[in-house]
């Protein structure tokens, strides 16, 4: 008998096919049974070096996964999983574990690189549309961010404002693209991933921006799908709005309002049709599949050697 195919439930990762993934567990061991490490390690100019390393921490930014650490001197230093090489546990060293001091160092930031002999500082960002307004509360930049002006309109103009507490490094002039942001609703994961497994329908509270409107909906989803993309996860499946319609859209986990709520009676799960996912991302980034678009080839250039290193290990598709 001919095996079949099972259809991928989880897609994750800006949509690139990182390099050394397969680290991840291995490296969370170490971390956790406090191994020094030997690590290979190429760097951005593509040259090797061997060096020993303390692991304390996992990262994941702008799409990128990262280790973090000290080394024999005891300074802080990070090192990305897709330029590793190898690896292979010391023993007869002792291990140096982490302080309160290194972790409050990795978490005065967004990202991973740190701006020697700054200060934190209270950085306040205005938003012009109801739409990134609420895409900045529900997708946080930082732990410290909160709301200090609810969007709406203040002495004639159209505006919110959002704080962070933060030291600026050099990834801050993208910061509105930035990844380490702290997403509401990540615990409904596994609560979402047993649902599409056990074909569940379900009723989600749910809360939707435009760019001049906020709309409270009650959806009933036959969820098929879970995906990660730009640090943001998603759920995709069949869907039901308020008024009996079908709702072409996919579902942002952190505006999900309280636990979704499974309807056990009154509707059917509605299948995906073959091979639908797959199609769908076959040919896009990200979750938003443009009507009526098609494929274009497009040439990347790399302008130093860094940046064409960085794309090779870090692939869009």
């Amino acid at each position: 008998m001919k095996e079949r195919k099972r259809r991928p439930l989880v897609c994750v990762g800006l949509d690139r096919s990182l390099t050394h993934l397969e680290y991840l567990p291995n490296l969370y061991e170490a971390i956790k049974k406090r191994q020094v490490l030997k690590i290979s390690y190429a760097e951005r100019y593509g040259d090797r070096t061997e060096l020993i390393f303390h692991p304390h921490l996992l990262k994941e930014y702008n799409g990128r996964w990262f280790v973090l650490g000290v080394d024999e001197c005891g300074d802080y230093k990070n090192y990305s999983l897709d330029r590793i090489h190898s690896y292979s546990v010391v023993t007869g060293i002792d291990y140096i574990p982490i302080k309160d001091a290194e972790y409050k160092y990795w978490n005065q930031i967004i990202g991973v690189s740190h701006q020697e002999w700054t200060d934190v500082v209270h950085i306040t960002l205005k938003t012009h549309s109801l739409y990134k307004h609420g895409l900045f509360v529900s997708k946080r930049f930082h732990e410290s961010q909160h709301e200090v002006l609810a969007f709406g309109n203040h002495d004639g103009e159209e505006y919110g404002m959002l704080s962070i507490d933060i030291v600026p490094n050099k990834g801050q002039q993208i910061l509105e693209a930035s990844e380490d942001r702290n997403l509401t609703n990540i615990e409904l994961l596994p609560f979402l991933y047993e649902a599409i497994k056990r074909k569940q329908v379900l009723a989600i509270y749910y809360i939707h921006y435009t760019d001049s409107i906020k709309e409270e909906l009650s959806l009933i989803v036959s969820p098929h799908y879970l995906k990660e993309f730009n640090g943001r996860w998603y759920l995709l499946g069949h869907t039901i709005n308020n008024e009996g319609k079908v709702w072409r859209s996919h579902i942002a986990l952190d505006r999900i309002v309280a636990r979704p709520r499974e309807i056990s009676s009154g509707v059917t799960y509605v299948e995906p049709q073959a091979h639908y996912y797959e199609n769908y991302f076959k040919n896009i980034v990200g979750v938003t599949h443009p009507n009526n678009a098609e494929v274009v080839n497009v040439h990347v250039r790399a302008h130093n050697h860094y940046m064409f290193m960085l794309t090779e290990t870090k692939n869009t598709s």
